[in-house]
């Protein structure tokens, strides 16, 4: 029975113990428990290895998604603050109003982009500081708004200001008083007055001269003493916003700094937690297996020997050694058991925890990335030199890759060739043979890439053909492959290239694509902002149309020269120059015209100059040169000389051919002045002269011009009081038909006779009418007046006699003369055939279609159109074909050489025939001799006009040659009449 029963109960234990039957009875529980402990402690041990991973791959996952995430939007914020930062100097700056909207709506833009980061900041993780930033960005917004509108409005108060003087002239047709020149002064006072006391005074004196303002009809009716207040207030409220505006964009930029340092703290923290929460991990897994290991090897010792304890020795050297054995541990301990299966998981724990620790290695690496990021952004907003700028960037990325070398290449401002910007680590044989390259379609990666405007990946420069003239140039340094990438300016427009070398051949990865997209862009912004700050300092010290020198960099020059000129005991000349008939051309052909003839100047005088010397714009068509190193003051002649033929060829604009001159005024230190300011009044004076003289040269300044600038002011003050002085009056000088010999009309001409000064020549005070614009005001005068003694004469029995009344270029510009015509031909009672209007090419030529469509208003109502001085001008075919003109007025330049100058007789035979043929009449002016009488008649001139027959004469003396009805002598004109031999052989 005992033998039968163990015979049962051995055959009904389960089959795990089976193969330990063979233990005594005492032992099989004790095995069966430590067994069980053993089988626990594994199982705990595989939980906790199992946690860990899953713990440690969470941890790196929400590491990455979020805070890897907010890093990356902080260091955006930053970007976004920097970016605003300047958008906001160049709002300030600007003086334009399509410039201040351009940079308002970019504020805009850019605080929104701003705010949505903040925004995700916010909701990703609720900070106090995010929430500071993101009122500081609305309150930046507010205060850009504010500003903008007060730019706005500054600019047009500026604007309307800038017009009222011009508004509040009263009527041109009302006589000017001294009280309206005083008036006019206050009001151009007005214009300077930068406070509310000044404005108040000026508002008082004129309310004590007139309490009316003289506002021009159809113009601004605003107050303009209110406007001129306004416009203070503007500024001063202007000024207030500006430096908050600043402060704000500062405080804007160092509070997304802040949060960029806290952001980056709050990573390196969670990075540390969650290295410290593996190792934790770690330790306590170990921990786990240092006790299963130390009960197996009891129970190995007890109840399996040798053979368990040597494996789980071999897990422990294992676990030891990190894995770093090479052979899996799942391999070195065999077996289908618990110890197995341990090995093999402490395989995957181990291979999970390289895996993790390479992921946290790469982190950081990323992180390094960021903050060295965040430095070069720190040098560029700290405006550190752009050299140093590049070359860290160029350092920091190359730190971050393993056997390659960057290069940044600058585009220069021809966008024709590549200058280093910075290669540390490339030779510097290979960088001095790239300087200077030529960008092309086929020029390597980088002059490629900068003329494509797009990225260049060359896998092998050995086989590419972008690189067949610079192949053994790479090979000959161990470059074999490159990349190479645009870089870009907001625009679009190609600034350089970044590239990177490797010395194998190799494709670019997408983590180096990505490491070169950020290199470029980051390059940009700070090409950008250098070359707007050099920007902003050139504009501030040279004319934006020429690139000259302006006046404030010209004051700085002139101290050096002056000083050099004390130093070396040689003279110094200044040149102050002034365009002749520059306006002519701006309103001719308009001011796109204009503008290319002064850059056309500006070259010309800088290349006529010699190295030294200078050369700069005042405004205008005005210029002035400083001369150094002289040997004599005579030197400056012969500079002037070389201008004036510099600027004798025509500036070619839109197949048209500019004519422009020049009058130079020179002074000299020290014997014209001791400082500049003297210098330059004294070469103005010495200017004037010179264009008084009759333009397109040049004269010294000399003591007693001070004295005719004196004479010329006065002479100027005494023509505003000329015509309500009636200081003015009409001579007439006859015209003779030289078929009959008799009077057919008449010129009126202005004379003025000025009660202390006697009779004023018309050359001296018609040129400085139209200077000042009372030309309007006097020829409207003289149009009435002859209108009304030709009705006279009428009435005297003098029917049929018409009269020829001269308009000046400036009556069309802004007026309506049509209407004035025939307003005055209405009060008059004059019949419109009877009136003849002469005029110049220079008034056909001011504004084509204004111009032509006076002029055919006027033939409309039946007035006669002469051209005056014809020859003299352009003489241009066009005018006589595109414009109603019905008498051409031969000039009194070719008169007095017809008999003497054979070209001139021919010139003279060819307007005749031409003006017949075109079905115009002809008048030869300046008739002075009898040959000249015949030779006119001889070629069938319709008319004569000259002191050969009378000189202008007063209405009186008019009067009285009309009523004697003299006649020139038939056998002079008529059909028989000849020049004299001796003429006719000079001909």
């Amino acid at each position: 029975m005992p033998a039968a029963t163990s015979a049962i109960s051995h055959s009904r234990a389960p089959p795990a113990w089976r193969h330990v039957a063979w233990l005594p009875r005492s032992l099989r529980a004790q095995f069966a428990l430590a067994l069980s402990v053993l089988s626990l402690l594994m199982l705990a041990g595989g939980l906790a290895a199992a946690h860990a991973l899953r713990t440690a791959s969470h941890a790196t996952q929400q590491l990455t998604q979020e805070r890897f995430v907010r890093m990356q939007d902080a260091q955006d914020m930053v970007e976004r603050t920097l970016l605003i930062e300047r958008e906001a100097e160049r709002l300030l700056s600007t003086d334009s109003l399509p410039a201040v909207h351009l940079s308002y709506a970019a504020l805009v833009d850019q605080t929104a982009v701003l705010d949505r980061v903040v925004a995700e900041l916010a909701v990703a993780k609720e900070d106090v500081g995010v929430l500071e930033l993101y009122q500081a960005s609305q309150l930046f917004r507010n205060t850009a708004n504010v500003v903008a509108q007060l730019r706005e409005n500054l600019l047009q108060t500026e604007q309307a200001f800038a017009r009222l003087p011009a508004d509040l002239g009263g009527d041109p047709a009302s006589a000017p008083t001294v009280d309206s020149q005083s008036k006019t002064l206050l009001l151009y006072r007005l214009q300077n007055a930068a406070s509310t006391a000044a404005v108040e005074s000026i508002r008082t004196e004129f309310a004590r001269a007139s309490p009316v303002l003289p506002v021009r009809p159809g113009t601004d009716q605003r107050d303009p003493f209110a406007l001129r207040l306004a416009l203070i207030n503007q500024r001063v409220a202007l000024g207030r916003f500006h430096g908050q505006l600043s402060n704000q964009a500062e405080e804007m930029v160092a509070a997304a700094r802040t949060r960029a340092e806290f952001f980056d703290g709050d990573y390196r923290a969670a990075v540390q937690q969650l290295v410290e929460a593996s190792r934790r991990e770690a330790r306590w897994v170990l921990i786990l297996l240092a006790i299963s290991l130390v009960f197996a090897w009891l129970v190995a010792g007890v109840f399996l020997g040798q053979h368990v304890l040597g494996r789980l020795r071999l897990v422990s050297r294992h676990l030891q050694q990190r894995g770093t054995a090479g052979t899996p541990l799942g391999v070195l301990v065999r077996g289908r058991d618990e110890i197995g299966d341990m090995a093999r998981a402490v395989d995957r724990f181990l291979a999970d925890r390289a895996q993790l620790e390479l992921r946290t290695a790469e982190l950081f690496l990323t992180k390094e990335h960021l903050v060295e990021q965040g430095r070069v952004l720190e040098m560029i907003a700290g405006g550190a030199p752009l050299p140093d700028i590049l070359d860290r960037l160029t350092r920091s990325i190359e730190s971050q890759l393993e056997g390659i070398k960057g290069s940044i290449l600058l585009l220069d401002p021809d966008g024709l060739h590549l200058h280093n910007g910075a290669g540390p680590n490339l030779p510097a044989a290979y960088m001095d043979a790239i300087e200077g390259v030529r960008i092309g379609p086929s020029v390597g990666s980088c002059g490629t890439a900068a003329y494509r405007a797009e990225a260049v990946i060359t896998t092998d420069i050995q086989t590419d053909p972008l690189w067949a003239e610079y192949r053994e140039l790479a090979a000959s340094h161990g470059l074999r492959s490159c990349w190479s990438a645009p870089i870009l300016s907001q625009e679009g427009a190609v600034l350089g290239t970044f590239a990177m070398y490797s010395g194998a051949v190799r494709a670019q990865s997408p983590g180096e694509q990505k490491l070169v997209e950020l290199a470029t862009r980051i390059a940009g912004i700070a090409i950008e902002r250098r070359r707007s700050e050099e920007r902003i300092r050139h504009m501030a010290h040279h004319d934006e149309l020429t690139g000259l020198p302006n006046r404030l960099l010209l004051n700085d020059r002139m101290a050096q020269a002056l000083a050099q000129a004390d130093r070396s005991g040689c003279p110094m000349a200044l040149l102050f120059l002034d365009l002749d008939g520059f306006k002519f051309i701006n309103d001719s052909f308009g001011h796109a015209a204009g503008d290319a003839v002064l850059v056309a100047v500006a070259g010309r005088m800088s290349d006529a100059i010699g190295a030294g010397d200078i050369v700069a714009r005042l405004g205008g068509d005005e210029f002035v040169m400083v001369l150094t190193g002289l040997e004599r003051a005579a030197d400056a002649a012969r500079v002037a000389q070389r201008i004036l033929a510099a600027l004798a060829p025509p500036v070619q604009f839109e197949s048209r051919s500019l004519h422009i001159g020049a009058s130079i005024g020179i002074s000299v230190y020290p014997e014209n002045g001791t400082n500049s300011e003297i210098l330059l009044k004294h070469a103005d004076l010495a200017l004037y002269c010179a264009k008084q003289q009759g333009r397109n040269g040049y004269r010294y300044y000399t003591d007693d011009m001070g004295q005719q600038a004196r004479q010329h002011t006065e002479l100027r003050s005494a023509l505003v009081g000329a015509l309500p002085g009636r200081q003015f009056e009409l001579h007439y000088q006859p015209q003779v038909d030289l078929r009959t010999g008799r009077i057919n009309s008449m010129e009126a001409l202005i004379r003025w006779r000025h009660p202390d000064l006697g009779m004023v020549s018309p050359a001296r005070f018609i040129p400085l009418a139209e200077e000042t614009g009372l030309i309007v005001p006097i020829g409207e005068w003289v149009l009435r007046t002859a209108c009304a003694q030709l009705k006279a004469w009428h009435q005297e029995g003098h029917a049929g006699l018409p009269v020829a009344v001269n308009l000046s270029a400036h009556q069309f510009r802004g007026h309506d003369v049509a209407q004035l015509v025939a307003r005055i031909l209405r009060e008059c009672d004059l019949p419109a055939r009877f009136l003849e209007l002469e005029l110049t090419e220079s008034a056909l030529m001011l504004d084509t279609g204004t111009v032509l469509k006076s002029l055919l208003a006027l033939k409309g109502m039946g007035t006669r159109l002469a051209l005056d001085d014809f020859g003299t001008g352009y003489s241009s075919l066009s005018h006589l074909n595109g414009f109603p003109i019905d008498v051409i007025k031969i000039d009194k330049s070719f008169t007095l050489e017809v008999t003497r100058s054979k070209s001139t007789a021919a010139i003279t035979r060819a307007i005749i025939v031409m003006a017949k043929a075109l079905g115009m009449k002809t008048v030869a002016e300046g008739v002075e001799t009898e040959d000249q009488l015949r030779f006119m008649a001889a070629h069938q001139c319709d008319s004569m006009q000259g002191y050969y027959y009378s000189r202008p004469l007063s209405v009186a003396d008019m009067g009285a040659l009309l009523a004697e009805n003299r006649r020139i002598p038939l056998d002079l004109i008529g059909p028989d009449a000849a020049v004299d031999e001796e003429s006719a052989q000079a001909i």
